[in-house]
């Protein structure tokens, strides 16, 4: 179904309208998963304050795994490859998103840890960025639990 929406109304600058809104249109609450360096962090703060659930993703902190990869990115490339060379993922019928994926390298650092050849590398290769592919990356990432948020807990002291 195709379904247009006009987004410059009240109710997408009012977070309580706009959950009042997705609610009343069937769409279930989901997560935002942002790619929060540099730009993202706009769009982080943007969709925070329209009232969606924001998960921060930042593939410079330390992976879940720190013996195998040498960071979040580098561990979420290496499922996203798992998920593929297991016929769990596949990717959609997109030649950008393919080349993309085409441009993917990885290597070891000193240590033995996978790294994935940084972003600015592959713009270079690409003449463009390789934003298809990664946001594939950092969702599909996210969905099967790799991204971890961070936990609040709240205690009572006597005085």
């Amino acid at each position: 179904m195709n379904r247009q929406f006009d987004t410059t109304g009240d109710v997408w600058n009012d977070p309580d309208k706009l959950a009042v809104w997705v609610d009343g249109m069937g769409i279930h609450r989901f997560e935002l998963y942002i790619d929060a360096p540099g730009v993202g962090s706009g769009a982080v703060d943007d969709c925070r304050r329209r009232g969606r659930h924001v998960v921060e993703y930042w593939g410079w902190a330390p992976a879940r795994d720190q013996q195998r990869f040498a960071n979040v990115r580098a561990e979420a490339h290496w499922n996203f490859r798992t998920l593929l060379q297991d016929g769990r993922a596949a990717l959609p019928r997109d030649a950008a998103m393919h080349e993309e994926a085409m441009a993917i390298e990885w290597s070891q650092d000193a240590k033995g840890r996978i790294v994935i050849l940084p972003k600015e590398e592959r713009r270079r290769t690409l003449k463009r960025s390789p934003d298809r592919f990664d946001s594939a990356v950092i969702g599909l990432y996210g969905s099967t639990g790799g991204i971890q948020t961070g936990r609040v807990s709240f205690f009572s002291v006597s005085a």
